[in-house]
C-alpha cells in the first residue's frame, strides 16, 4: 500500500527544469573546460557536417551538369559537342561553315581523348572536390571522436559524484525513511536514474546543441541561395516548434509514470526475493503472484501510454 501511496505522491511532484539544471551545475562546475571543449567540438562537427551537401550542389551545377563547352570562333559563330542518343560524342557544323549547336547539317564523331580534353577543367573541378570531401570525412572522425569522448568522461564522472552524494546522504537518513521507502526504489534512484543522467550529458545535451547549430546553419544557407524559398521554409518552424512543446508535455507525464511504476517493480521484486521463505512459511504464492501481476500491467499500462504518446507526435515532428 505504501508503494502505491509514494506512486502517486511522486507523479504529481514537479521541479522547475531551470532548478533541475542549477542543481546539475554543481556537479559540472568542475568540468567546464571539458564541457567548452566538448561545445567546441561540437560546433566544428556541425560546420562540417553542412560542407558536404554544398560541395555536392557545386560539382553537380558546375561540372557534371556542364555538358556544353562553347568556343567563339567568329562574331558571329561558335561550337560546341553534344552527344547523341547512342552515346557518341559529335562535332556539328552548319550550312556557313560555322560549327554551331543549331541547325547542324554535319556530324564529324570525336575520339574519348577529345572529350576528356573538353572536359579536362570539370573532371579536374570533381577531383578537388572529392579530394576536399574526403578531407572532411577524416576531419569528422576526429572530431566527433574527441567530442565523445569528452562528453562521455564528463557524463561518468558528474554520475560518479551524483551516485557517492546519494550514497552518504542515505547513510545519513533516520532509520524511519526507510520504513516508508522501498529498497528497490531507492536502488532504482541510485543506479538507473544516474545513468540517465550521464545519458542526459553525453547524448541530450550533445544532440540538442548540434541539432539547433544545424538547424541555423541550414536556414542561414536556404535564406542565402534563395530568400524566397527559405522564407517559406522558415514559415512553419512555428508549427513544429508547438508540436514539440506539447510533445514535450506528455511525454514528461508519460515518462514519470514508467518510472514511478519501474521503482515500484523493483522494490517488489527485491523485498519479495529476499523474503520468498516467509511467503513460502506461509502459503502466500498465489497472492504475491497476483499482486506481482497487477504492479507488472501497471508498468506495461504506462510504457504503452509513453509508446503512444512517441506513435502520434514523433510523425508529426
Amino acid at each position: 500500500m505504501a508503494e502505491n501511496v509514494y506512486s502517486e505522491v511522486e507523479e504529481k511532484l514537479k521541479v522547475e527544469d531551470w532548478r533541475v539544471v542549477f542543481r546539475l551545475w554543481k556537479y559540472t562546475k568542475p568540468y567546464a573546460a571539458i564541457l567548452i571543449l566538448g561545445l567546441i567540438l561540437i560546433g566544428a562537427s556541425s560546420a562540417l557536417d553542412l560542407l558536404p551537401p554544398l560541395l555536392m550542389r557545386r560539382a553537380i551545377d558546375n561540372y557534371m551538369d556542364n555538358q556544353y563547352s562553347l568556343v567563339v570562333v567568329e562574331e558571329n559563330g561558335s561550337f560546341n559537342f553534344v552527344e547523341s542518343d547512342e552515346g557518341t560524342f559529335y562535332l556539328h557544323q552548319d550550312e556557313s561553315g560555322l560549327y554551331s549547336v543549331t541547325d547542324g547539317t554535319t556530324s564529324y564523331p570525336i575520339t574519348e581523348e577529345q572529350l576528356r580534353n573538353l572536359r579536362v577543367e570539370d573532371l579536374n573541378g570533381i577531383g578537388q572536390i572529392a579530394i576536399f570531401m574526403i578531407l572532411i570525412l577524416v576531419s569528422l572522425f576526429f572530431v566527433n571522436y574527441g567530442q565523445v569522448y569528452a562528453t562521455s568522461y564528463m557524463g561518468q564522472k558528474i554520475t560518479h559524484g551524483i551516485r557517492v552524494d546519494l550514497f552518504r546522504h542515505l547513510l545519513r537518513v533516520p532509520m524511519r525513511f526507510f520504513d516508508t521507502n522501498p529498497s528497490g526504489r531507492l536502488a532504482t534512484r541510485v543506479a538507473n536514474d544516474t545513468q540517465n543522467l550521464a545519458e542526459f550529458f553525453t547524448s541530450v545535451i550533445t544532440s540538442m546543441v548540434k541539432d539547433v547549430l544545424l538547424l541555423g546553419g541550414i536556414i542561414i544557407i536556404m535564406l542565402n541561395l534563395s530568400t524566397y524559398l527559405g522564407l517559406i521554409t522558415v514559415a512553419i518552424l512555428p508549427i513544429i516548434a508547438g508540436a514539440i512543446f506539447v510533445f514535450r508535455y506528455f511525454d514528461r507525464i508519460a515518462y514519470r509514470k514508467v518510472r514511478t511504476r519501474l521503482a515500484i517493480i523493483n522494490a517488489f521484486l527485491a523485498e519479495h526475493i529476499s523474503g520468498m521463505s516467509i511467503t513460502q512459511l506461509f502459503n502466500q504464492e498465489v497472492r504475491k503472484k497476483g499482486e506481482f501481476d497487477s504492479v507488472n500491467k501497471s508498468h506495461l499500462k504506462s510504457l504503452m501510454e509513453q509508446l503512444w504518446v512517441f506513435a502520434i507526435f514523433r510523425p508529426l515532428l
